[in-house]
């Protein structure tokens, strides 16, 4: 078969609910000091996968997705993993039921498993991604409304540069649109970030220049580690972090001059210098570099991602392509927007969302214990054959005339952790999808799909999403 990515359109994932009781999701019982006792009830049900030869070892470490969608079909939509390296246990569930019941439940019963994000040890503790508790709501509530409604046109000039930039160099011939789409937003979210650049300090300039430097840098490093990241030698995490001093050093000196400035700016660095933590305090500048650096790699690298694989998409999918062209050349906004949608299912570039069980949870006929880690597959819930006929089908116009319903597609993630930039997000990925199919005409073809790699918590396409550029206008 080649990979879950290589499956015939026709194909079904064998991902179904099996009926209301098998929907039945919620936590058993009030959080205690401890996890684990011996009043938790006894874990039910069948669907355990305890990989102990060589064989599934390499398998649930360096071809996860596959491994999942074939223990999903096989064992159904809740499978309990328990790794030799790993202590505990981990479910994985894919039911849309069970979804809502965790993304909408009180931290208190499922909080976010922030601890164990490979992601972790790059950018810190104190952001608003890594972050639990009353400091992520504060954090939360004083980034929230910089990312949504009249502050997204703050961004349009920005973005509208950019793409003119990108696009009015791109050569004819082979293209990585991963990298070339994650330039753009690279030079939105530093905008949003730090400012315009004809209003950045000396020190702002330079930080820009090796802030940018360093992100390709760093950015191919972690690609090589990223597996290792992800396997039981969690160690390797540490190898993240020589790339980012540099970075932290620059941004030291920037917030010290904002410091002493009259006027910190009104983008996010200045919003955050006048910020002020629970007690009142201020922000330390290890808190705002936290935060920054997180918004920074968060902000850049799934926007572009998110158009790189929309187009890997598009230009194995010649009647897909050609359709959305042509709308985007009419100025049809939601054709376009329906073919994003359909990457984003088929191809979601944050591909699990995870809690930590608090008390013990019910899930179907499956009771875990408390101290569990829970996955959303959004892989899997976006691949069911319940929710998503035909699932390995690229079909924009399945969201022609309807949105999906509420904790069926998840590409920014759900609940109290939503990704706080999906509003500008979509915006971009919709502008950067329709202006590239406008300005240029790309080669199609029927070559099977690009696999996925795995880059810390990111799906991304492991060539790079590399298409073939036939003119530019």
């Amino acid at each position: 078969m080649g990979g879950w990515h290589r499956r015939a359109a026709s194909a079904a994932s064998g991902l179904r609910s099996l009926g209301a009781d098998a929907d039945a999701a919620e936590p058993l019982n009030e959080p205690t000091a401890s996890h684990g006792t011996d009043r938790d009830p006894a874990p039910v049900g069948t669907g355990r996968v305890t990989p102990r030869t060589v064989g599934t070892l390499f398998r649930h470490t360096w071809h996860h997705a596959d491994a999942m969608f074939d223990d999903a079909a096989r064992l159904g939509e809740v499978v309990r993993y328990s790794y030799p390296a790993n202590p505990g246990q981990t479910v994985v569930i894919s039911n849309p039921a069970h979804v809502r019941a965790l993304l909408t439940a009180n931290p208190r019963f499922a909080d976010t498993a922030a601890r164990l994000y490979p992601i972790r040890p790059v950018v810190g503790r104190s952001s608003v991604l890594t972050s639990v508790g009353p400091w992520h709501a504060h954090q939360r509530d004083l980034l929230l409304p910089r990312f949504h409604g009249v502050s997204l046109a703050g961004h349009r000039a920005a973005l509208e540069t950019a793409t003119d930039r990108a696009l009015s160099t791109l050569p004819i011939g082979t293209a990585r649109l991963a990298r070339i789409a994650e330039s753009v937003a690279l030079d939105v979210i530093l905008t949003s970030l730090l400012g315009p650049r004809e209003q950045l300090t000396d020190a702002e300039t330079h930080l820009r220049g090796v802030s940018e430097f360093l992100l390709w840098a760093s950015g191919r490093h972690i690609a090589r580690v990223a597996q290792m990241v992800n396997s039981p030698w969690r160690d390797a995490q540490l190898l993240n972090r020589p790339p980012m001093w540099l970075w932290r050093r620059n941004l030291r000196h920037v917030i010290s001059e904002r410091r002493r400035s009259p006027d910190p700016g009104d983008d996010v660095l200045g919003l955050l210098l006048r910020a002020h933590a629970p007690d009142g305090s201020a922000l330390t500048d290890a808190e705002i570099s936290d935060e920054l650096l997180t918004l920074l790699l968060g902000g850049h690298e799934t926007t572009g991602n998110a158009v790189a694989w929309t187009f890997e998409r598009l230009t194995r999918h010649r009647r897909a392509y050609h359709a959305v062209r042509d709308a985007a050349l009419a100025g049809e906004d939601d054709v376009v927007q329906s073919a994003v949608l359909e990457s984003l299912r088929s191809r979601p570039v944050v591909p699990y969302i995870t809690r930590e069980l608090m008390v013990p949870w019910r899930f179907g006929d499956h009771i875990v214990p408390a101290g569990t880690v829970a996955e959303i597959s959004v892989l899997l819930l976006h691949h069911r054959d319940d929710l998503y006929p035909r699932p390995f089908a690229f079909t924009p116009e399945r969201f022609h005339d309807a949105r999906p319903a509420p904790f069926t597609l998840l590409p920014f993630g759900g609940g109290h952790r939503r990704c706080l930039g999906a509003p500008l997000a979509n915006a971009e990925i919709t502008y950067l999808v329709r202006e590239i199919l406008r300005r240029t005409e790309l080669r199609t073809h029927d070559r099977p799909g690009e696999p996925a790699r795995h880059r810390n918590v990111t799906m991304v396409p492991a060539a790079g999403a590399r298409v073939q550029v036939l003119s530019v206008r």
